[in-house]
């Protein structure tokens, strides 16, 4: 008789991937040797988020002089 093998804990609604690897990969693709503008990584990200490895896809980590901020008068707030 085949010995059962223990299976890692799982996060609830996840696809088998270990908890502790949920969002293991943070994308910094606006740093080196990516380097990439942050009009491409946001799309970019977005399209990591719908993989089918989106479990692994952490945040998109940004530098803050890389965030644009809301011109005074504008609709958009900062959260």
């Amino acid at each position: 008789m085949a010995k059962e093998q223990s299976r890692p804990a799982t996060v609830p609604g996840g696809r088998g991937l270990p908890a502790f690897a949920r969002g293991w990969c943070d994308d910094a693709a606006v740093f080196p040797p990516g380097l990439m503008s942050l009009v491409d990584a946001v799309p970019a990200h977005l399209r990591h988020e719908a993989a089918g490895y989106a479990e692994l896809v952490g945040p998109l980590i940004l530098a803050v002089p890389t965030v644009p901020t809301p011109r005074p008068g504008s609709s958009r707030t900062a959260s």
